[in-house]
Formats: structure tokens, C-alpha cells, sequence
């Protein structure tokens, strides 16, 4: 009777331990133990969080009331800046809490497990958006007039639904075990950023050869004239391209490394204070988005403004 608790209590701390040095994400706070680098993270994610919050917010009503711009496209646009605004209320604030909680104890265990999965499942389905987003430019250049009655709300509807169901369905394997959707992750990390990296390229190669008329040995597939080709389109493209390199910029150190520590498995406090600077670039393409709408769309611009000279009248 008197051997039970012994024979229990290291299988409880391996079990423990265990759990808590897979956790290798940036999210993970092990080795930020430096007084100075909490205050740094601190300093920086606590004002970014607040104008992602504000920000995307602002973002998402400018979109509700624009009429310009297509329900498929504008539902893309909304789905992003919500996943934006998500992860400035839920996920950042997480992360800053984490920097001061306590390791290897019951509430950071929770908080980070909390964490990951609020990280999986916006920051999943911000990526797929934006490879979504690459894609309806693409298949919007090549189709022409067509593209209105291939790419319709329904099926937009679906595909931002899939999208959900995707990170959550990821999200839940950090139950079981905390690599496995770390390197599902990765590999859809990769797959999108590609995918998105190509139909970029594949629009302004398209868009190069209209403008000089180069098309030798072959003939003319897309009009000059066509819609596609108008001032609107050239803006809208630009500014999803600024949101694409913002995004492999701010995800590509955090990418990489995953698929170090999926590799080679090694921590260190160089390493986990890499972690944190990539998760914070991270965050921060959760606030740089919302200037990117504004810059590049005269509409969602407009509307921003207005929205913020009703706060501020009603402030007074």
C-alpha cells in the first residue's frame, strides 16, 4: 500500500516532462528565463496586439459596407481579417502572458496548450486564405469574363469552411502529440506558400507579356481589353502580392525553424529566443495586413477613414 505513491508519482513528472519538451513552437516559452528579453517581447507584442485588434476590426466593417468589390473575393478578405483579429485578442495576449507564467507547471501546461491550438487553427486558416486569395487572382486573369460564373459565393462559402474545419482538425492531434501537427503544419506551411508564390508569378509574367504584346509563336489568348487588365485589377493584384511577401517574410522564419527542430530535435536559449523573435514576426503580419487593405484599396481606405472620424466625433 505504502509503495503506490512512489511507484505513481515519476510516472506522473516523466509523463509531465515529457509532454512539456515537445512542445518546441515558438509559443513555447522554455529559456525565455531573462528578465530583459521578457520585458523586450512584452514591450513589443502588447501595442501589436492592440492595433491588430483595432485594426482588422476597423478592416472588417470597411469590407462589410464597400459594395465595389465581389462577395466572393470581399468573404476572402473578411475571412483573413477576422483570423488577423483572432490572433491579436486570443493568441498574442497568450503569448505574453506565457512569458511570465512559470515553467513546467500546471498553468503554463495549459496556457500553452491553449495557445496552440488558437495558433493552429487562425494561423491555418489565414494561410490557406491568402493561398485562396492567390488562386481566385489567378483563375480571375485566365478566366476573363468567365470567372463570374465559375467562382461564386457558394463555392467560396465551402472552400472558407474547409478552411475551419482543417485547423481544427489539426489542432485537436495536440492532444495525442505535440510534433505531428507541428510537422502537418511545416508541410502545409510549404504547400501554401508555393502555391501562392506561383499564381503570383504566373499573374505578372501574364500580366508583363499583355503590356509589351510579347507572344511570339503563339496567339493571343487573353485581351488586352478585357476587364482584367483595368486599373482595378492591377490594384487589387498588387495589393494581395504586398500581403503574400508579407507574409513568407514574417512566416518564413518560423518555418524554417520547425523543420529544424523537426530534424534535428536540438533546444537551446539561442534557439528558444528565436523561437519567440519568429513568432512575434508571426504576430506582427497579423497588424501589417490590415495597412496593406488600406493602402492599396481606395475603397476600404475611404471607409476606414470614415469610420474613424465617426469615433472620434462620437469622443467628444
Amino acid at each position: 500500500m505504502g509503495e503506490r505513491p512512489l511507484s505513481s508519482a515519476p510516472m506522473l513528472n516523466f509523463t509531465e516532462e515529457d509532454v512539456l519538451g515537445t512542445m518546441p513552437e515558438p509559443l513555447c516559452t522554455h529559456g525565455i528565463n531573462r528578465l530583459d528579453q521578457k520585458i523586450l517581447f512584452s514591450v513589443v507584442n502588447v501595442p501589436l496586439s492592440l492595433s491588430a485588434v483595432l485594426g482588422n476590426a476597423l478592416v472588417m466593417i470597411a469590407l462589410y459596407e464597400v459594395t465595389t468589390l465581389r462577395p466572393p473575393y470581399k468573404l476572402l478578405l473578411s475571412c483573413l481579417a477576422s483570423t488577423d483579429l483572432c490572433v491579436g485578442l486570443t493568441t498574442q495576449p497568450l503569448f505574453t502572458v506565457l512569458l511570465w507564467t512559470q515553467e513546467h507547471s500546471t498553468p503554463c501546461f495549459m496556457l500553452k496548450l491553449i495557445a496552440h491550438i488558437m495558433a493552429t487553427i487562425f494561423g491555418g486558416v489565414s494561410l490557406a486564405t491568402l493561398s485562396a486569395i492567390s488562386i481566385d487572382r489567378l483563375v480571375a486573369l485566365l478566366l476573363g469574363v468567365r470567372y463570374r460564373q465559375v467562382v461564386t459565393l457558394r463555392k467560396v462559402q465551402i472552400c472558407v469552411t474547409s478552411f475551419w474545419f482543417l485547423g481544427v482538425a489539426i489542432a485537436i492531434l495536440y492532444f495525442y502529440h505535440f510534433l505531428l501537427p507541428l510537422v502537418i503544419t511545416a508541410i502545409l506551411m510549404l504547400l501554401f506558400i508555393v502555391s501562392s508564390t506561383f499564381c503570383y508569378s504566373k499573374i505578372y509574367c501574364t500580366l508583363s507579356k499583355v503590356k509589351n504584346d510579347i507572344y511570339p509563336g503563339e496567339p493571343r489568348r487573353i485581351s488586352v481589353h478585357c476587364p482584367q487588365f483595368t486599373g482595378r485589377y492591377r490594384k487589387t493584384v498588387s495589393s494581395t502580392l504586398c500581403i503574400q511577401v508579407s507574409l513568407v517574410l514574417c512566416y518564413l522564419p518560423y518555418g524554417t525553424l520547425v523543420i529544424v527542430f523537426a530534424i534535428t530535435g536540438i533546444q537551446s536559449p539561442s534557439l528558444n529566443f528565436a523561437w519567440a523573435v519568429a513568432v512575434t514576426l508571426v504576430f506582427f503580419n497579423s497588424t501589417l495586413n490590415p495597412f496593406l487593405y488600406c493602402w492599396k484599396n481606395r475603397e476600404v481606405k475611404q471607409a476606414v477613414k470614415e469610420k474613424i472620424s465617426h469615433m472620434c466625433f462620437f469622443t467628444r
